[in-house]
């Protein structure tokens, strides 16, 4: 049995399905060691679901190390240099964190003990200036391998930095509980008795939500969408001011909802989810409940999981900033006759097949055992 220490910078509640599908394997010892700050703005697993505060609990992750950040940028990780110098795994794979002065001491550490290192990273999206690229050249260069979550990254680093040693990871959300509300939402009576589009994520400035709300009141203005409804979930800096700026009571401005069931139902009975600016998590959330998902064309400006937006299939792209684009692109989606069943099972395959626990564990250890 192979002992693998994972080292992360907090334990993040969404990654809850790829922690448990690694600490249940049985041919495998994978622990992972991560910081837990009290406070964050991301959301932390329950402690009780932890073994580091819970024997019983069923998740091999404890949370060791006191994070130390400059300006939100983690830059040190006490106790971390004591666990790589204390414990010896076979394999290490750390996150991406390239400010971190504690991640580069202990990878150059493990290298010049010949201990097989990977980086689990986001990599780059093709924004990085001059400086930037020569910094994190060097830092991927110091691991044997880098993990990834799309392909796009995958494709710069091959051709802008001559990195050929990747493999695509994707990204998941906690897939087994989803897949059990997927299989009962349709007997369920839907929350809004409405057609409606939906919005779901952080309410702040590179999300766009203006531009949402702009085409919204245009197609309000049309005979055939007059009856639409706008549901917005999630809260943040601009929230406030955008429900006093739109107050249509046809747009339901729902705060921040953490109730699973709850989300599931407004996505599952969505025509379309709309984000018209940075996108990431709410694009698998809404494939992974049949929904597609619409935004801009400008890949640099996306987290990775932009990529499981096949277009015409899974969603759609419209030309970034551009209100006119997005609406017409709106318009097409909300007019076209392909039933909803065969949408939705577009929107399925592409999470059932790669963004999910299982693939992501495969994917891991097939990296470790072909290392």
């Amino acid at each position: 049995m192979r002992k693998i220490c994972i080292i992360y910078n907090i334990p993040h509640h969404y990654r809850v399905g790829i922690w448990r599908e690694l600490s249940k394997s049985k041919s495998d010892d994978f622990k992972i060691y991560c910081g837990y700050d009290e406070g964050h703005s991301v959301k932390h697993i329950e402690k009780e679901k932890m073994k580091c505060f819970n024997p019983l609990g069923e998740l091999k992750i404890f949370p060791v190390f006191k994070n130390i950040y400059f300006k939100q940028v983690l830059i040190f990780q006490k106790n971390l240099l004591s666990l790589i110098f204390s414990k010896k795994f076979d394999n290490y794979i750390f996150f991406g964190e390239y400010y971190s002065l504690s991640t580069w001491i202990s990878i150059i550490y493990l290298k010049l003990r010949r201990r097989n290192v990977i980086i689990w990273t986001h990599g780059v999206n093709g924004r990085e200036g001059y400086f930037k690229k020569q910094f994190i050249k060097k830092f991927y260069s110091i691991a044997d391998h880098l993990l990834l979550y799309g392909n796009y990254a995958k494709n710069i680093l091959k051709n802008d930095y001559n990195y050929p040693n990747t493999s695509v990871v994707y990204n998941s959300l906690d897939l087994d509980a989803q897949l059990d509300l997927r299989t009962s939402i349709n007997k369920q009576k839907p929350l809004l008795n409405q057609k409606y589009i939906i919005f779901i994520g952080r309410i702040e400035k590179r999300k766009r939500i203006d531009l949402l709300l702009k085409a919204y009141n245009i197609l309000l203005s049309n005979n055939r969408f007059s009856s639409l409804n706008l549901v917005i979930i999630g809260d943040g800096t601009q929230l406030d001011n955008l429900k006093k700026k739109y107050s249509d009571p046809k747009i339901h401005f729902l705060g921040a909802v953490y109730e699973e069931g709850v989300i599931a139902n407004y996505l599952y009975n969505a025509q379309i989810l709309v984000s018209p600016g940075h996108v990431g998590l709410n694009v698998m959330h809404a494939l992974t409940y049949g929904t597609p998902v619409i935004t801009h064309d400008n890949f640099k400006n996306h987290a990775p999981e932009f990529e499981a937006i096949i277009q015409k299939k899974t969603g759609d792209f419209f030309e970034e900033n551009s209100l006119t684009d997005l609406t017409k692109v709106v318009m097409t989606w909300l007019d076209k006759d392909i039933p909803k069943d065969s949408i939705r099972n577009d929107c399925f395959k592409i999470i059932d097949r790669y963004y999910n626990p299982v693939n992501q564990a495969r994917v891991i250890k097939k990296l470790i055992y072909d290392n």
